[in-house]
């Protein structure tokens, strides 16, 4: 064909087609943009990756139903569960105050009197108090005189602490009865509260800042060139505390904010001191278990705030005495910080929040700390939950607590039966206490559970319900698996790891074959068989396994 037939038959084709010609070309103005547009810059740095890493699981929580599975979610990194400090309502040691004040984010406020706002109370407990007063007078003089506390427990001897502790349980039983009955006709709520007796309380939260320790300094010295400049980088730690209160009260509402929430625009002027050691330097252990929050009641409870909490102060008669009074008055302010803390925190929980998801709004809780003649008074308020990597420096929100010294509700009894020295100041504090009136908030409580399923009790799936279940209250019993943690024994890091003195023997240990056990998720475990009589759809069903319901985190 010649060039001019060629070119004839291309012209053609481009009338019969021009409309198709017209519509494929694409105009200038879709094809460029005035401002060009380019993909985020990822910041490859060893701190921007374990940011991501960090980010990316806490939102996955974030999105997570139920109360239950969102705290399965947190221990899924950990099959034998986190290296937590572990703290108690038992042990206060030397020099502590600051140290607790650090891994709670807290203010301290050390008062004589309670917080203004309590102020509006002062005209109706001035009027109830002559009536109340008798009555505790009769009640303090039969539990503390009538008989000995240390009969029941069965007539077998007891250390001087547990006698404080069974006396003081009965003390405080009484006096709470005393008082709710003598103030629920004044104050309704009274009548709605549920009365726990020594509950179990668990809380579990992380914090940033801490100094590496050595075995992590020297991971990070002897891996990758990108890792060893931020070997000395500091580390999140995990804590892990687990108390039970002689008596608390509950209800369905929370207590009101004592002030709006503290927050500074820079987070360096928080009046939180700094404690970046080990928390061994102070006596503290650490031990492997799951985390858990448990306020003293299963997820689903109706009257789920509390608003007052008597916890023990026993822990004093075991103190070294040389540490002296004000240290012990420091002592006291640590309990009464941390118990708070956690029953908050654990409280935070059952509404959908936890360590690594902010509160959207304040909590109250009030604390005492008696033995039936002294008492401390402490209110907290809690407005914040993240002290994990950064936010222990960054976070412009700050917790606060107000606390009085340790006060004598009496001075002693006479050999007639009287109280010398009774402290009316003592007695109006802890009537307002329970003056203060649980209020109902306009606000959306729960705003990361799902509105259809809040806890598992209302999961539509029975096979999801129950397995779910059972297998949150085994995580929270923390009971220890059929085989231990892996450890190292003493010979083995010497004959095998420090000096090849052993180069015969199987290489079976975690350690020879280049594995840390610790990096095992939670599901990482074999599946329950089903046998072939029982498989759904029949002897010839490929099901072999359960199936199970672990959330995606």
């Amino acid at each position: 064909m010649s060039l001019i037939r060629v070119q004839v038959h291309f012209s053609k084709l481009f009338r019969q087609n021009s409309r198709l010609f017209a519509t494929s070309v694409v105009p200038a103005s879709d094809e460029y943009v005035a401002e060009a547009e380019y993909p985020p810059i990822i910041d490859p740095s060893f701190r921007a990756k374990q940011l991501r890493r960090k980010v990316e699981w806490h939102e996955k929580l974030r999105a997570v139903s139920t109360v239950e599975e969102k705290l399965i979610g947190i221990n899924m990194p950990r099959y034998y569960g986190y290296k937590c400090v572990m703290l108690s309502d038992e042990k206060y040691p030397y020099n502590c105050l600051n140290f607790k004040q650090f891994i709670t984010r807290t203010v301290f406020h050390e008062c004589d009197k309670l917080p203004e706002f309590y102020g509006k109370f002062d005209e109706i407990v001035e009027k109830m108090l002559p009536g109340v007063r008798s009555a505790i007078e009769e009640t303090l003089l039969h539990e503390l005189q009538g008989y000995r506390r240390s009969q029941e427990a069965e007539n077998v001897e007891v250390s001087q602490t547990e006698e404080l502790d069974l006396v003081t349980l009965a003390v405080v039983r009484e006096l709470n009865r005393v008082i709710v009955n003598s103030l629920e006709e004044g104050f309704p709520h009274l009548e709605q509260v549920d009365v726990d007796f020594m509950p179990q309380h668990e809380a579990f939260w992380t914090v940033g800042g801490m100094n590496p320790p050595l075995n992590i300094k020297g991971m990070r010295g002897s891996g990758y060139e990108t890792i060893k400049p931020y070997k000395d980088d500091p580390v999140d730690r995990f804590f892990q505390y687990r108390g039970s209160p002689y008596l608390t009260l509950r209800h369905k509402f929370p207590l009101e904010p004592l002030r709006e929430m503290l927050v500074s625009s820079n987070p360096k002027d928080l009046a939180v001191p700094a404690f970046h050691l080990e928390p061994n330097t102070i006596g503290y252990n650490t031990d492997h278990c799951h985390a858990t929050c448990i306020p003293g009641f299963w997820p689903g409870e109706s009257r789920e705030f509390g608003t007052i909490s008597f916890q023990r102060r026993s822990h004093l008669l075991e103190r070294n005495p040389h540490f002296g009074a004000e240290d012990d008055q420091e002592a006291l302010h640590a309990q009464g910080i941390v118990s708070s803390y956690s029953w908050l925190l654990a409280q935070a929980a059952n509404q959908g929040f936890n360590t690594y998801n902010e509160l959207t709004y304040p909590l109250v809780t009030q604390t005492v700390i008696t033995d039936g003649q002294k008492w401390s008074f402490y209110a907290y308020q809690l407005n914040t939950l993240l002290m994990h990597s950064h936010f222990y420096k960054d976070n412009p929100r700050g917790n606060e607590c107000w606390g009085t010294t340790e006060e004598k509700l009496f001075e002693e009894i006479d050999a007639d039966g009287k109280f010398v020295g009774f402290n009316d100041e003592v007695l109006k504090k802890l009537l307002k206490f329970y003056c203060n009136t649980p209020q109902k908030r306009n606000i959306e409580m729960k705003p990361y559970l799902n509105p259809q399923e809040r806890i598992v009790a209302e999961i539509e799936n029975p096979e999801k319900r129950m397995w779910l279940e059972k297998h949150f209250k085994h995580y929270m019993s923390n009971k220890p698996r059929h085989r231990v943690v892996p450890e190292i024994f003493l010979w083995e890091k010497i004959y095998q790891i420090d000096h090849n003195k052993r180069p015969i023997d199987a290489r079976r240990k975690f350690f020879q074959l280049n594995k840390n056990p610790f990096n095992r998720r939670l599901n990482e475990h074999a599946p329950v068989y089903i046998p072939r009589c029982v498989r759904p759809g029949g002897h010839r069903s490929k099901v072999k396994f359960h199936k199970t319901y672990y959330p995606d985190c």
